[in-house]
């Protein structure tokens, strides 16, 4: 049976359990099946991109490590013919698979040296946006901000990155699995934001290197996917997640997702 025929009978079982009315335990029997399918995936080929992209839109907790020969530009914008190749993974309400109120997606690449993100978010009022931080490693997080939670190994602890509108960096990581990630490690990602009439967009290179990853072909890491929207007074905060298990807390490793089917040369 071909790849792809193996992959769509996955999906088929995953998006039976995503119905409406279905039980969440129900979905997550399938994870193991869903996250199969993504390593199948996860060589990029063109008649594949439909079926990654069904299976990362419903699972909301697997995504195929999707590899190319040369990243995208990182220019603030998705205009890169590579972006296209990796599935667009729905941001959405925390602990639910609902899309939520801001619709915002991230798309995830990877090549022999390179991580790359980008995130698109829509936004119906820019003049709300908030970007007043502009200090690497500053409070970041009070602002309109896009945010990465990445594991090769949590035994080993996690690197966490958020960036505001402006393109204002906070990186940190932390040796141990949930506890608060620290600032004074700096990694070498290249950030770049734009802005239109109806949204904002961050894309984001980081070395594979600054992530330390063991060798080995097929690796499954934990990675989560974040929007905040801040509010103030009467205006509450929207907190956003990739993974439908994400909470307010969301350096929490055991609510993320997984990156499924990277390889990394010894």
């Amino acid at each position: 049976m071909r790849l792809t025929a193996v992959a769509v009978m996955v999906l088929a079982m995953v998006v039976g359990c995503g119905h409406k009315g279905k039980k969440i335990e129900a979905a997550k029997a399938h994870a193991p099946k869903a996250e199969k399918a993504a390593k199948v995936l996860a060589g990029g080929a063109a008649e594949q991109q439909p079926v990654q992209a069904a299976i990362a839109a419903v699972e909301r907790s697997v995504a195929p490590a999707v590899y190319v020969k040369a990243g995208p530009a990182i220019d603030g914008t998705l205009d890169s013919p590579a972006w296209q190749k990796a599935p667009a993974l729905v941001i959405g309400k925390l602990g639910s698979k609902e899309v939520g109120q801001l619709k915002t997606t991230a798309r995830v690449l990877l090549d022999d040296k390179n991580l790359y993100v980008a995130w698109e978010c829509m936004e119906p009022d820019m003049a709300s946006l908030k970007a007043d931080v502009a200090d690497r490693d500053g409070t970041v997080y009070s602002d309109d901000c896009a945010e990465l939670f990445i594991a090769p190994d949590i035994k080993k602890g996690y690197y966490q990155f958020i960036i505001n509108a402006k393109g204002t960096l906070f990186d940190g990581k932390s040796d141990v699995a949930d506890e608060e990630s620290d600032t004074s490690w700096n990694s070498h990602a290249v950030i770049k934001t734009g802005k239109a009439k109806d949204r904002w967009i961050v894309t984001m290179s980081l070395p594979l290197s600054d992530l330390n990853p063991p060798a080995g072909k097929g690796q499954t890491w934990l990675m989560n996917l974040n929007r905040t929207k801040p509010g103030s007074g009467d205006v509450r905060w929207i907190e956003s997640s990739w993974s439908a298990k994400g909470t307010s807390t969301y350096r929490m490793s055991d609510t993320w997702g997984k990156l499924a089917g990277v390889n990394i040369a010894k």
